[in-house]
Formats: structure tokens, C-alpha cells, sequence
């Protein structure tokens, strides 16, 4: 009950009208649908599409599991507070939906921090790229992308409560948000910032070497050939685009809430409402984007359905 998180005494249905909560469900309702279904097909997409088992793909699959496990928990709980009026589960509940809301955004940053190195690496310094293009090291890889999230929210996050102007729970600890700008995200935005501006340079200025560098041998999961370089070079637009929009989506919000001091008090739930269904919009924004800006994946999609739909057309006959 709404007792074992501490919550406040402020319902939904007092901060919103019945018009917005219904709005506000089916917003999200249409989220959860969407999302989880475009990333379990992304999912089967990848695993059953040869020319799509690559390095950058096997790390974007990490991205494609953080927004599956993101619509899948953390919003049917967002929607399930609405109906109730408040939280409807006690704390160990809200926690898990804390660490869910907070661990997935910086999972899906950690994610298209690693697609950057990867790429720098195969474009700039193909030599150590082979050597780390390894089952075993992109196992590796994927494990501290879910564990470092990990670390942070358990390590500074403290208890959770639940917030009634944002509608949702939320860690106690007011640092935890700056810790994590700090000593995570800065650090992930420099880093891709760093990696798209030598890709840049280095080819600009070294185009032949990228074409020398294209030719080598390659091993298995290696390095790639020139036309697998320019299929990942779309994925890496791609991922861009997605890091501009979690930027986005994730500081906006941040600022929204911000100003929730000094607007007028009339305007306090609309404003917190905004910021509510910015963040929680992402994981739809993110498929509508890589669907269209990745044909590659567009063509797997479609394969798969065609292949999905030929089978069920031979178990009825």
C-alpha cells in the first residue's frame, strides 16, 4: 500500500483530472505495445539474420533488451499507479522499479558509449579492433554495460519513496542525480563526442588509409570488409541519432521538473505531467528511429516477417 513506500498523501486524482489519467494510461499503454514488440522483433531480427551478426549489432542488442525491460517493468507499474490512484505495491516493489527506471537509461548510455569505441577502434586502429572483436570480450563488454548501472544506483541511491509529483517512486538520495552527470554521463558524452569527432577527422584527412585498412584479413567476428564497414558505418548514424534523443529525453524532463518551484501552482501538474511522459515516450521514439534511418534493419524486419507469416501458412495447410 501506499504506506510501505512512505508516500505522500497527495493522490493522483489530485494533481490530475480523470481526463488526463485516462490520456496519460493509454499513452502509455500504447508505449508498452509498440516498443516491446518492435524490440522482440529487433531481438529476432538480429539472431536470425546472418549478415546482421556483427560486432556493433551483438553490442546494440544490449540497447534493444534495455527498452524491452524498460516498457516491459517499469511502465505497467507507471500504469497501474494511475488506475489505483497510488502505488499499489509496497517497497521491495518500488524499488525494483526504481533501480529499473534509473539502471536502463544509463545502460542504454553505456551502450552507444561502447558502439562509439567500437567504431573509432575499427575505423582508426583496426588492429586492436580484431583483437577485441571477440565472443568473449564482447561477453565481457555487455556484462559491465549492466553491471557499472548497477554500481551506482546500489552504491549511492539509498532508499526509494514515492514522489506523488512526478507519479512515480523515486531514490531518496538527492545526490544520486548528480553523481550519476558527473561520474557517468559527462564522462559517456565526452567519450562519444570524442570518438564521432576522430572518426571524422581521420576520415577526411586518411581516406585512403580506411580503404587499406578495409582490405585485411579477417578472422571470424574480425575485422570487417569494406561493404560490412559501410552496413556498420549506418548503425553508428543510427546510434547517434539515439544518443541526441536520450539527451534529450532525459534532460528535458530534468529541467521540467526543475521548475516546478517557480511556475504557478495551477501549472504544477501540467508541467510535472510534460516531464512524466517525456521520459517515458523514449523507448517509442527509439524504434520509430531506428527503423527509419537504418534500412539494413528495415530489411531484416521484414524478411523475418515474411518468414514468420510463410511458416504459419505452412503449419495451416
Amino acid at each position: 500500500m501506499c504506506e510501505s513506500v512512505n508516500c505522500s498523501v497527495v493522490k493522483v486524482s489530485d494533481m490530475l483530472s480523470p481526463t488526463s489519467i485516462n490520456v496519460s494510461v493509454a499513452i502509455l499503454i500504447c508505449v508498452c505495445l509498440v516498443t516491446a514488440m518492435a524490440n522482440v522483433m529487433f531481438l529476432v531480427t538480429v539472431w536470425y539474420t546472418k549478415r546482421m551478426r556483427r560486432t556493433l549489432y551483438i553490442l546494440l542488442t544490449n540497447f534493444f533488451i534495455t527498452d524491452l525491460v524498460f516498457v516491459g517493468i517499469s511502465l505497467p507499474l507507471n500504469i497501474a499507479t494511475f488506475l489505483a490512484d497510488g502505488p499499489p505495491f509496497g517497497y521491495v516493489v518500488c524499488y525494483l522499479k526504481t533501480y529499473i527506471t534509473y539502471g536502463t537509461i544509463s545502460t542504454s548510455a553505456c551502450v552507444l558509449t561502447s558502439v562509439a569505441v567500437y567504431r573509432l577502434l575499427q575505423v582508426c586502429y583496426n588492429h586492436i579492433y580484431t583483437r577485441i572483436s571477440s565472443r568473449k570480450w564482447l561477453l565481457s563488454v555487455s556484462i559491465c554495460l549492466w553491471v557499472i548501472p548497477v554500481a551506482f544506483c546500489a552504491g549511492f541511491g539509498g532508499s526509494v519513496t514515492y514522489d506523488p509529483q512526478r507519479y512515480s517512486c523515486a531514490y531518496t538520495n538527492i545526490s544520486l542525480t548528480y553523481i550519476l552527470v558527473c561520474c557517468l554521463y559527462l564522462p559517456l558524452i565526452f567519450t562519444v563526442v570524442f570518438c564521432y569527432v576522430k572518426i571524422y577527422l581521420f576520415t577526411k584527412k586518411s581516406r585512403q588509409r580506411v580503404e587499406v585498412h578495409s582490405i585485411q584479413h579477417q578472422t571470424n567476428m574480425g575485422a570487417p570488409s569494406t561493404s560490412s564497414k559501410k552496413r556498420d558505418d549506418v548503425v553508428f548514424k543510427m546510434m547517434l541519432v539515439v544518443f541526441m534523443e536520450i539527451l534529450f529525453f532525459y534532460v528535458f524532463p530534468g529541467v521540467l521538473n526543475s521548475l516546478i518551484n517557480i511556475v504557478p501552482p495551477a501549472s504544477k501538474p501540467r508541467v510535472t505531467l510534460a516531464a512524466f511522459h517525456l521520459y517515458r515516450i523514449r523507448p517509442c521514439v527509439n524504434v520509430i528511429t531506428c527503423i527509419l534511418i537504418n534500412m539494413e534493419l528495415r530489411i531484416g524486419l521484414r524478411d523475418c516477417l515474411r518468414c514468420i507469416r510463410g511458416n504459419s501458412i505452412n503449419s495451416e495447410s
